[in-house]
This record gives structure tokens, C-alpha cells and sequence, in this order.
């Protein structure tokens, strides 16, 4: 048996002939746009950021620094009695805190 004595149209794989007539009205043609005229870019306005304040970084320094040691005097004191014995584990919560702060300062600084 030979595979592929037939032509193209004959196999099953063929397009149906309403496809190969490329003038077919069942399809219709595309409308085209107008092009739009050349509009230039908009020129770049930079915002008058103001800097800031001369407090600004050192405390946002002393705050990434002071939950630091917050943490750290948490960890290595003891039986963890400090820096605030009554609030126990939540030290570190104030500690990681004071440091969030100060990371989020940083998202503003200028």
C-alpha cells in the first residue's frame, strides 16, 4: 500500500474549497482606521519635592538602632527579665517594632 498516492484534495486533511477562493464575500473585510496625528510626549515636570527635616535621619537611625539592642538585651538577658520584665516575650515585638519604624522611615527619606 502507498501512503500519499492520492493529491492533496483527495486527503482528509484537505481545506475545503470555500477557503481557497481568496475573494470569498462570506468573509469580510476588515474597515481600516485613520491614523491618529503626531502628538509629542509630554514634557517631563519634576515635583518640588522638598528635603527633609535636619531630625529626620538620625532618628530614623536611632530608631533602627535602639529596637536593635531592644531585641538583643531581650536574648541575652537570662531568664529574658529585660528591657520590660511584665510584657515577657512581647519585648520583642516592641523591638521589632521600633526597628519597622525606622525601616519605614527610610521609604521617605530624601
Amino acid at each position: 500500500m502507498v501512503v500519499g498516492a492520492g493529491s492533496v484534495t483527495d486527503s482528509a486533511y484537505a481545506r475545503p474549497e470555500r477557503f481557497i477562493d481568496e475573494k470569498d464575500p462570506a468573509v469580510p473585510e476588515s474597515k481600516g482606521r485613520d491614523k491618529a496625528k503626531y502628538t509629542p510626549p509630554r514634557t517631563a515636570t519634576q515635583a518640588s519635592v522638598a528635603p527633609n527635616p535636619r531630625w529626620y535621619a538620625p532618628v530614623m537611625v536611632v530608631l533602627m538602632v535602639v529596637g536593635l539592642l531592644w531585641v538583643a538585651t531581650y536574648y541575652i538577658s537570662g531568664v529574658h527579665q529585660w528591657p520590660v520584665p511584665a510584657i515577657g516575650r512581647w519585648n520583642l515585638g516592641a523591638g521589632f517594632a521600633l526597628m519597622m519604624a525606622g525601616f519605614m522611615m527610610t521609604t521617605r527619606w530624601r
